[in-house]
């Protein structure tokens, strides 16, 4: 009887323990006979999937809970089991207290461990179910347990968030406290250049009894990851501590760049174990980088998702950035007979910066790969760059873009006009907004994207040459017309000689 007692005792102490799965009684209702019992899930979350597993049966039931127990038919692997099962033992066919044993203080661990020992030995739940619909106005919901043999019940969610349990005569009520976990991601570079690095922070908002968890990245072509992943754990403002890649988190894959293709790229995975320590409110922050690759040139935004399953039916969250490269499409041109004509033979560099002199920017010119048919990429890694070019020349109809660049302002410097055009002396300002949209001269338009489909001037970047003027060369008609004002001035001489010599 003592040690029936004794155990009683601490099951009631342990209902108050925060653990992964929680432990319960099943009470029964008053004037039934002691023969079933009820467990009442209070906030559940709405669509989210509860299980409970039944441990002990109860024998000889009070309303107090004391009473006596034995080993539910499965788990006597696990209470034999002193590396998992560190507070009970099995005397004379009942449970038991180990002595000196602090159950309290192992409440949670014994909770986790009898869970994790259910589902690697499938022993499958007393009973399960699916939260219905919260009422209008709540966002939780409620769930039952009804006509449950008195005994001793373990109960999960699918979330894997932390019930805490308070017991009552007649019920058995477990207060689901907390919420699914989010994830947020934040992209440090909204736009970038082909070769450029960006830097990606994931935030995971935890949740106590946390299992299951893993973050699961997707890069789209134009992206790869640098396989630099960092991890770490905070509550509140203060940073936890001790997490160990390979022992608390394993990255997958764990070494060399993977590039993009639109499919998971890598995963992080937290141990259970680790996991289990986390509390409401505890995130992950996860950052690592990718570089913008040659892909780029042809799709100009990338994306980047991060989806975190967890609990026991891979749950997912997710959340997804974005990171834009842009292009500048320009268009040379003339007015002939009022007309605009594309000019060919002009040549052009580009700057990040405005210079004194069209000869200094020449010197800061940026590099570009010719990828032909007057398509020009910019790469900020020099490397990667199969075929540099510095001077872009102007084609028959005075088209070209220049792909590959992260919002900013640029200088577009004429090194050479068509022949017979006076060369422009200054730079042309342009400046790329985050959204892509171009400013010249105070007029903000959507740039074309490619030179045939779509590419009307309107949508480029225009820059006009002046004719020349031709001045008179010597033996020209410059000349002629002295002469002629000449010869007229010797004949209008003569006649007027002879008109006087007659009047006298």
């Amino acid at each position: 009887m003592k040690h029936v007692k004794r155990l009683a005792s601490v099951l009631l102490a342990m209902v108050m323990v925060l653990a992964m799965g929680v432990t319960a009684f099943a009470t029964a209702p008053e004037g039934d006979g002691g023969n079933t019992g009820k467990v009442i899930i209070k906030n559940a979350i709405p669509e989210k999937e509860y299980s409970i597993y039944k441990i002990f049966n109860q024998e000889n039931y009070k309303a107090d809970g004391q009473g006596s127990y034995t080993v539910e038919p499965g788990w006597e692997g696990f209470i034999e089991d002193s590396a998992l099962n560190k507070i009970f033992v099995v005397d004379n066919g009942y449970v038991a207290i180990k002595e000196g044993v602090d159950a309290d203080a192992l409440a949670a661990e014994f909770a986790q461990n009898a869970l994790a020992y259910a589902k690697a030995n499938k022993i499958k739940p007393m009973a399960a179910k699916i939260a219905g619909a919260a009422a209008e106005g709540e966002k939780t919901t409620k769930v039952e347990f009804t006509d449950l043999a008195m005994g001793y019940y373990l109960v999960d969610s699918s979330t894997g968030a932390l019930c805490s349990l308070d017991a009552t005569t007649p019920d058995a009520t477990v207060t689901e406290k907390n919420d699914e976990p989010t994830v947020d991601k934040e992209v440090q570079e909204a736009s970038a250049n082909i070769g450029d690095t960006v830097h990606y922070t994931v935030t995971i908002k935890a949740q106590a009894g946390a299992e299951n968890y893993v973050l699961h990245d997707t890069m789209s072509t134009g992206l790869t990851f640098n396989n630099d992943v960092t991890v770490v754990h905070m509550r509140g403002d203060v940073e936890i501590a001790g997490l160990t890649v390979g022992k608390d988190y394993i990255v997958t894959p764990d070494s060399g760049e993977v590039k993009g293709d639109g499919s998971e790229t890598f995963t992080v995975e937290f141990s259970n174990e680790y996991a289990s320590n986390l509390e409401p409110g505890d995130t992950l922050v996860v950052t690592y980088t990718a570089t913008i690759n040659e892909e780029a040139e042809v799709v100009l935004t990338e994306t980047n998702e991060a989806k975190l399953t967890y609990g026991d039916n891979n749950e997912t969250t997710s959340d997804k950035t974005e990171t834009k490269n842009f292009s500048i499409p320009v268009y040379k041109f003339g007015v002939e007979g009022g007309n605009n004509t594309g000019l060919a033979g002009a040549e052009f560099v580009l700057t990040k910066e405005s210079y004194g002199s069209v000869d200094d920017a020449k010197d800061h010119a940026m590099s570009f790969e010719n990828a032909g048919n007057n398509v020009y990429f910019y790469n900020s890694n020099l490397a990667s760059i199969t075929s540099q070019v510095t001077n872009i020349k102007t084609p028959v109809d005075g088209k070209f873009i220049i792909k590959g660049l992260a919002a900013g302002t640029y200088y577009l410097w004429e090194t050479k006009a068509p022949d017979g055009y006076n060369q422009l002396k200054e730079a042309v300002t342009i400046v790329i907004a985050n959204n892509g949209d171009i400013t010249v001269d105070g007029k903000t338009f959507t740039p074309a994207q490619n030179l045939t489909a779509g590419g009307s001037e309107d949508s480029m970047v225009q820059v006009e040459n002046k004719s020349g003027v031709n001045l008179p060369s010597t033996g020209g008609i410059g000349t002629t017309i002295f002469y002629i004002v000449g010869g007229v001035l010797v004949v209008g001489a003569a006649i007027l000689l002879i008109a006087k010599k007659r009047a006298k």
